[in-house]
């Protein structure tokens, strides 16, 4: 599905002192895309269940959030990129550790491998929305 898009831009310049226009410009574009951009949503559904979180969890869990991998949900917590979080979040490795063992407790993410959890997709999700009722299901089915 081809889209169009077209603005209009009109740059003026005024002399301050008279007031007097110097110079106008119209600008028009238009861009045609050829494929319609993915539709994605950042759920954020059950925002009531981080209510009691503090507020070094809930900066984990929204700075994991931006890096939610396309429907899969997956997210690189891996050594590596630990010790990055605990910088950018100005917390020790140990404390981001221990949150993230409280955010597994919690069921917001899911250990799947070393390095490697998903977010629950009852609370973020980063996909075709379509596809959102699909993973939900299928995130269910994996703590049966």
């Amino acid at each position: 599905m081809a889209r169009t898009i077209q603005s209009r831009v009109v740059t003026t310049r005024v002399d301050r002192d008279t007031g007097e226009l110097i110079e106008s410009i119209e600008k028009q574009e238009r861009v045609v895309g050829g494929k319609q951009a993915t539709q994605y949503s950042m759920w954020m559904g059950q925002l009531s269940a981080i209510k009691g979180l503090t507020s070094n969890q809930m900066l984990l869990l929204f700075a994991l959030s931006l890096e939610i991998e396309f429907e899969t949900g997956e997210i690189d917590i891996s050594t590596a990129r630990r010790k990055k979080l605990a910088t950018d979040l100005d917390i020790s490795e140990g404390t981001l550790r221990n949150i993230i063992s409280q955010l597994t407790k919690l069921d917001f993410i899911r250990k799947l491998d070393s390095g490697v959890y998903q977010m629950s997709p009852f609370l973020f999700y980063r996909g075709k929305l379509k596809q959102l009722d699909a993973q939900r299901e299928l995130y269910l089915k994996k703590a049966a």
